[in-house]
């Protein structure tokens, strides 16, 4: 896993008392800095703010701290604000009280970082005039919002105005935990795949230890202290920065390459079919519908989680740096957080794409990237319907073959390949003509004629109407079978109409629930799947902390297949139930955290997948996301951005 990084920008944030009548410029005579712990109203304060490269997270590779800067778009900066927050020195971080928002000019010139493996992107410097809120003795700390525009605003009075998706908007008061609190249903970016931008940021939760050493709660740190950078001119500010403000940005990103496609061989001796793949399309499912504005990190009290002889993987081990204006620093990166829904979840939590149509895929390739709000949950939870994923949508097509065209398969039996729709349902027809059910709707409906029925495969159409529909899940259905009246109403018993005893055959019909019973078992003992113009699609879970393999060095919460079982985490805890260890070991397996890249390898197919979305039925599936089963090769890597890469054998 891989993880964005930094963009640094040094800014020179003026802090100003309103209507100060000295040099804007800040070239006024120098009057010094005052006693320690003195307010000394009016002033200057210099911070230095560093924009993110991407995490990159990737199969086989979890571990934490691989970067990637991603594309100009993606650091791309148009507004940001400072918010002043104020506190005791004894008090905690979450107590700190929200006092002012200002606005930041940060349109000048960055400074570009000087190569591509750290956390940091760019770096600037700008001023702006604040009033000082911190009386003689207390902290004043600092959060950062870049292109903040779409989620806040700043009103009358340098008050915060935190926006909805309706247009709406409210003022917020209170303390630093109450903001991040605050969830948010705007979009934290504008424009859409590659044209996505100016990406909302903030300030990064940062720990003050690395991955060797076991943080606590205290360790780790999203405000920055700017108490002693309060200058009296904009010079003394800019020669002397408050501290250093690291940014991430607010959403996941995810990306879907292919490297190795070979198609796909199913069957054998005649019935032994390779199919090309082509037209690779993927989007992304499960998604969260909301998030924290903030990275909120809950109660810490997973932050110390190690497995056996890994580190610690909630924090990374490279230091916060450097360009030419930030140097490095004794803070690492850390890598998990809590949603809106982190433990509980509610019906619309999270997007599913059950029925959508091909308008919201987009072409596998480094270069068509997704993005979407953070997905974290405890190990409970750590189940397919609430696992973000990508949805490969893969067209096979016969080898040799001019175009694709649909294909069929039953029971789920992959070694023979149907192409002719109308020997596919022979087996259903048949079953149906064969059941009793039938035989007893007949025989009643021709009682007393004296005649008798055969109804085969070949002349069934005449006796019976049998209605196959393709359904949500893709599978090609019996929906109706109903009696054709006429040719049971040419039978009858030898006598003329008028004759005293005269009997003619009606039209069968089931009794009760017998018509209802049969589509039902019919639908059951065959399962006919319609790929429709040969599209096949597969689900693939997003993971964070997991590697490929429980032999993977990389991977920082192995889970052992072969302890636990095919497709359960009951072993040693996973739910809780016999060690109570599960969250130690396996927290964090899965999921997205934002400013994290996932960038998905396609390595292979190894059969075909499902005929639909709909047929993945993620939204109930509560399968543990650990299950031995696998539909795709692939390899997940988390870009910087972290970021993670994940191969996938589909």
């Amino acid at each position: 896993m891989t993880f964005n990084r930094f963009i640094s920008a040094t800014m020179a944030v003026a802090l100003l008392a309103a209507c100060s009548d000295k040099d804007p410029l800040g070239e006024g005579p120098d009057n010094g800095i005052g006693n320690p712990g003195e307010n000394i109203g009016d002033g200057y304060v210099a911070v230095q703010i560093n924009l993110p490269t991407n995490v990159v997270s990737a199969a086989p590779r979890a571990a934490n701290d691989n970067f990637d800067d991603g594309t100009p778009n993606e650091y791309r900066v148009s507004n940001g604000a400072l918010l002043l927050f104020t506190a005791a020195p004894t008090d905690k971080e979450g107590d700190a009280v929200f006092k002012a928002a200002y606005d930041l000019n940060l349109e000048s010139y960055w400074i570009s970082k000087p190569d591509d493996v750290d956390n940091i992107t760019t770096s600037n410097l700008v001023a702006v005039q604040v009033t000082n809120p911190a009386q003689t003795g207390e902290k004043l700390y600092g959060l950062v919002m870049v292109n903040f525009r779409n989620v806040a605003g700043i009103g009358e009075d340098n008050t915060l105005q935190l926006k909805a998706a309706d247009g709406s908007s409210t003022a917020f008061s209170g303390k630093f935990s109450d903001l991040v609190n605050k969830i948010s249903d705007c979009s934290f970016y504008t424009g859409s795949g590659t044209g996505a931008t100016n990406f909302f940021m903030t300030n990064a939760p940062l720990s003050s230890v690395d991955d060797k050493t076991k943080p606590e709660a205290s360790n780790v740190t999203t405000l920055v202290d700017i108490t002693d950078g309060i200058k009296r001119t904009r010079l003394e500010a800019e020669n002397a920065p408050a501290g250093s403000f690291f940014v991430e940005r607010a959403v996941a990103k995810a990306t879907l390459s292919v490297t190795a496609n070979n198609g796909l061989n199913v069957g054998t001796g005649e019935n032994a079919v390779h199919f090309t793949a082509d037209n690779i399309e993927w989007t992304l499912n499960a998604t969260n519908t909301k998030s924290y504005i903030v990275r909120n990190m809950g109660e810490l009290d997973y932050i110390g989680y190690q497995s056996p002889n890994k580190p610690f993987r909630m924090v990374g081990n490279q230091k916060m740096g450097t360009t030419q204006i930030q140097p490095e620093v004794d803070l690492y990166r850390t890598y998990w957080c809590i949603d809106p829904n982190y433990d509980t979840y509610t019906e619309g939590d999270l997007t599913y794409k059950e029925d959508k149509t091909t308008t919201d895929f987009v072409k596998a390739g480094s270069g068509n990237p997704l993005y979407c709000y953070e997905n974290t949950f405890n190990v409970e939870h750590q189940l397919h319907q609430y696992t973000t994923q990508a949805i490969v949508k893969v067209q096979f097509k016969v080898e040799g073959a001019d175009a694709a065209a649909t294909f069929y398969t039953i029971n789920d039996r992959q070694d023979i390949i149907y192409t002719n729709k109308n020997e596919v349902i022979t087996y259903p027809v048949s079953y149906i003509l064969q059941d009793s059910r039938v035989a007893a709707a007949v025989k009643k409906a021709i009682e007393g004629t004296g005649q008798s029925v055969s109804i085969t495969n070949e002349n069934y159409t005449k006796y019976m109407t049998i209605t196959f529909t393709r359904n949500d899940k893709g599978l090609y259905a019996v929906s109706n079978i109903e009696f054709i009246a006429t040719e049971f109403e040419k039978l009858h018993n030898g006598k003329d109409p008028s004759d005293e005893g005269y009997v003619q055959g009606k039209k069968p019909v089931f009794e009760g629930e017998a018509g209802a019973n049969l589509i039902a078992d019919v639908n059951k003992a065959y399962t006919i799947a319609e790929y429709e113009n040969g599209v096949s699609y597969y689900p693939v879970r997003f993971k964070h902390f997991a590697g490929a393999s429980t032999t993977d060095a990389t991977d920082l919460a192995p889970w052992d297949a072969d302890k636990v079982g095919a497709s359960s985490y009951d072993y040693d805890g996973y739910t809780g139930t016999k060690s109570g260890n599960a969250e130690n070991m396996w927290l964090g397996r899965y999921g997205m955290v934002r400013n994290n890249w996932y960038d998905l390898n396609v390595t292979g197919f190894n059969k075909l997948g499902k005929p639909s979305i709909g047929g993945l039925e993620v939204d109930s599936d509560s399968t543990p996301d650990d299950n031995v089963e696998q539909w795709i090769a692939f390899k997940v890597n988390i870009l910087s951005w972290a970021k993670r890469v994940q191969n996938v054998d589909l």
